[in-house]
């Protein structure tokens, strides 16, 4: 098994070339951070991946692995920051031809889905583990961010998070927006 964590120098300390995976599979722990996507995400918690490559073939690697840590996030609807964990199981195909050798795009075709891994095509016979585990964190966040599935917000008129206190805005009558024009007075 390979640690590769805070220490290791190097290039690309996340690239393996195809010819340095055995086709037993090579084991990688993950602990180093330099790959995640901190600009678009804040991390909470530490960075802990297991990962298997094996080589099927001169052209294709299987990997597979489970990725764990923790994100931050703002909620969309209350504003309150709120961690979500994050564990990932994965199962990508990652094939290399030469762009001679692509065979032409097919029409037509059926969704990857569970059952179904991901298959990424290379530009070359080398995996950046970096990159696959970025992609497989981003998207496996939600688009919405809510600290809880039943999160009320904050009340469009004072402000108040209904999830802690309740306010009167809500109870008032005044169900039309136009409802503010009639105390202005005609001149």
């Amino acid at each position: 098994m390979l640690f590769l964590g805070h220490g290791r120098r190097a290039a690309n300390p996340l690239k393996v070339q195809f010819a340095e995976i055995s086709d037993t599979g090579n084991h990688y722990e993950i602990t180093e951070d330099s790959w995640f996507p901190d600009k678009e995400i804040r991390r909470c918690a530490p960075i802990r991946a297991h990962l298997q490559l094996v080589r099927e073939n001169d052209s294709t690697v299987t990997l597979e692995g489970r990725l764990q840590t923790g994100v931050r996030f703002v909620c969309d609807r209350c504003l309150t920051t709120y961690d979500l964990p994050v564990d990932l199981r994965m199962r990508v195909i990652l094939e290399y031809a030469e762009e001679s050798l692509l065979p032409l795009p097919e029409t037509g075709g059926t969704a990857a889905g569970p059952e179904t891994p991901d298959t990424v095509m290379l530009d070359e016979p080398a995996v950046d583990l970096g990159d696959i585990l970025r992609q497989q964190v981003l998207l496996s966040l939600p688009l919405k961010h809510l600290c809880r599935q039943d999160c009320r917000g904050l009340c469009p008129r004072c402000g108040v998070d209904l999830n802690v206190q309740t306010c009167n805005c809500l109870d008032q009558d005044d169900s039309s927006p136009f409802a503010v024009l009639k105390k202005l007075k005609k001149s």
